[in-house]
């Protein structure tokens, strides 16, 4: 998706069809060998967020090149929280803080956010609530 705006976002679902198809090449390569296959990891883009809910409609991923925070925002954000002082235009929660005030009615939409990782777990993994990582959480500044 073209950035303008100090913008920068992906087609969530775009990402999630090529695992797919990485996913059932792999399956049909490896025949059998894929039933020892105990554990997968998943990492992805970490500052990145997204939103979707229980019927997978998503938003676009917002990526960590994304700046649509301006300064003036950022330092207001920061004030509210002990542990925001490494917060970034890019970051998970600083968009998230940004759409809030921006977009409301559309972040109604929504019930899960996350990175595109988490996204493809929940899928993947057809979860009922969304999960993120500590590594994922610390990197949106909300971890303490």
């Amino acid at each position: 998706i073209s950035s303008s705006d100090n913008k920068h976002e992906q087609c969530a679902q775009r990402i999630l069809s090529a695992v797919r198809t990485a996913l059932v090449a792999l399956a049909e390569e490896s025949g059998a060998l894929i039933l020892n296959v105990n554990t997968v990891s998943v990492c992805c883009q970490m500052h990145g967020v997204m939103l979707w809910n229980d019927e997978h409609d998503t938003t676009t991923l917002v990526t960590w090149q994304d700046h649509r925070c301006s300064d003036d925002f950022l330092r207001e954000i920061r004030s509210y929280s002990e542990f925001s002082d490494d917060l970034h235009a890019g970051y998970g929660s600083a968009t998230l803080a940004w759409l809030a005030r921006n977009t409301p009615t559309e972040l109604k939409k929504y019930k899960h956010c996350g990175t595109v990782a988490d996204y493809l777990v929940f899928v993947l993994c057809g979860l009922r609530e969304g999960v993120i990582s500590d590594h994922n959480a610390q990197s949106w500044g909300l971890f303490n």
